[in-house]
């Protein structure tokens, strides 16, 4: 209920009070602080629902050690289109919501094209310490999994390695392991 509906619906209430019971004072005042408490809490409400909005802030797309990793990709593939944070529901459709469920709020670090028509060449990831963790590895094996099924290449790269141009080129065209 808006503050205008409230006020007007308190002013019909009093009204209809008056002509019942009568002009008294008090009954005037207790029906002025009904509306003003009706009105305050609306107020409030309307304040409280609107606070998240306070909370938001902006944030780089990329961790500065995916800023490097882009750059050395950039450098190391000028004829390729790489894509940063590329949610699954853009790589991925599935019949059903509750298959999508399963992908929709997951994104890769970086998709690498081909410049004439898009295709996805390979999925890149680069793993930082966090990946090393029990949960990290089941996380990213589900991760992998579900981009396999789908049909695409992972190439996994660790934050440790010395991520080169020459080294990533290497692994992406299957001349070196990980």
């Amino acid at each position: 209920m808006d503050s205008l509906t409230i006020i007007e619906t308190a002013k019909t209430a009093a009204s209809s009070f008056r002509q019942h019971v009568g002009s008294n004072e008090v009954w005037g005042v207790l029906v002025a602080a009904l509306l003003l408490i009706l009105f305050m809490s609306a107020v409030i409400s309307r304040h409280q629902k609107s606070l998240w909005l306070n909370k938001l802030k902006k944030r780089n797309i990329l961790t500065p050690p995916e800023q490097r990793f882009y750059r050395v990709l950039k450098t190391a593939l000028p004829d390729k289109i790489i894509l940063a944070q590329v949610s699954f529901n853009a790589l991925i459709t599935a019949k059903g919501r509750s298959v999508r469920a399963r992908f929709n709020r997951l994104y890769a670090d970086f998709v690498i094209c081909s410049a004439h028509d898009f295709s996805v060449i390979a999925i890149v990831e680069l793993d930082g310490e966090t990946h090393q963790t029990d949960e990290g590895k089941l996380k990213d094996a589900k991760r992998d999994r579900i981009l396999t099924r789908a049909g695409y290449r992972i190439e996994r790269f660790s934050t440790a390695e010395n991520l080169t141009g020459a080294y990533v080129i290497a692994r992406l065209q299957g001349k070196t392991t990980a």
